[in-house]
């Protein structure tokens, strides 16, 4: 943290020694205030720090998914025109429960998948370019009802 001194307003090459770990730290000045700027909540490389940011990556990942221009396209602001604060907190609002319910979707089929053996699925059902059903696949067993 850069030090300048008041009555001049010039740089100080003398950095602050402290004599114990924490200290009172009033924000009555402008440095004092330029000091509670880079103070941080947990120390700097210490576990709490490195799970509290571990969480980023979840809010990156969440933009990401909104931001996608396959699905949600909340980063093209030609997909929503209309003006005013009340649109796009509905329009962001909307966009947020589409990606909610197409993860929920996911996740649900990704837990049928696995449960579900693939041999007892049901074969899709193709037809030939006349409309006549063409036959199944040798690999796939098909379910009669």
């Amino acid at each position: 943290m850069p030090c300048f001194d008041d009555a001049t307003d010039e740089y100080l090459e003398v950095s602050p020694t402290f004599t114990s770990k924490t200290f009172t730290l009033i924000p009555d000045s402008k440095q004092a205030v330029r000091i509670f700027k880079n103070l941080q909540h947990f120390a700097f490389e210490s576990l709490d720090r490195f799970k509290w940011n571990g969480l980023r990556s979840h809010v990156e990942g969440n933009n990401r998914h909104l931001k996608d221009d396959a699905h949600s396209n909340l980063g093209a602001p030609d997909k929503r025109r209309p003006r005013g604060y009340a649109f796009q907190a509905l329009a962001v609002a909307s966009a947020a429960v589409v990606s909610n319910m197409r993860r929920i979707v996911t996740f649900l089929q990704g837990k049928l998948d696995a449960v579900v053996d693939k041999a007892t699925q049901r074969a899709r059902r193709r037809r030939d370019a006349q409309g006549n059903r063409l036959a199944h696949h040798p690999g796939t067993v098909a379910l009669r009802h």
